[in-house]
């Protein structure tokens, strides 16, 4: 019989720490900035995009979650839900 191969370990270098100053937090992912890339915990992460996501809509003079959802469904960003006209098990007489 033939021996069976192990599996070896491979160790990886501990994830570097967040980008901002006083976050005790491992970084895993990456933002580009106006200096360049920057490694930032899961917080930062989407903060960074929150702020630019809060920048647009002051850009679009939207204040309110009432006027935000106004202007994704004037703009088709958000589908209506579609009534169900079957009912459950329908599909599976017509399988048969």
């Amino acid at each position: 019989m033939a021996a069976k191969k192990q599996k070896q370990s491979v160790e990886y270098d501990p994830p570097p720490p967040c980008a901002h100053d006083g976050c005790g937090y491992s970084s895993y992912l990456r933002i580009h900035t106006k200096t360049g890339w920057a490694n930032v915990c899961q917080r930062h992460y989407d903060g960074h995009f929150q702020r630019q996501a809060d920048a647009y809509c002051e850009s679009l003079g939207l204040h309110t979650i009432e006027q935000k959802k106004q202007w994704l469904r004037d703009n088709k960003l958000i589908v209506k839900k579609v009534p169900v006209t079957r009912e459950p098990g329908e599909d599976l007489d017509e399988a048969a």
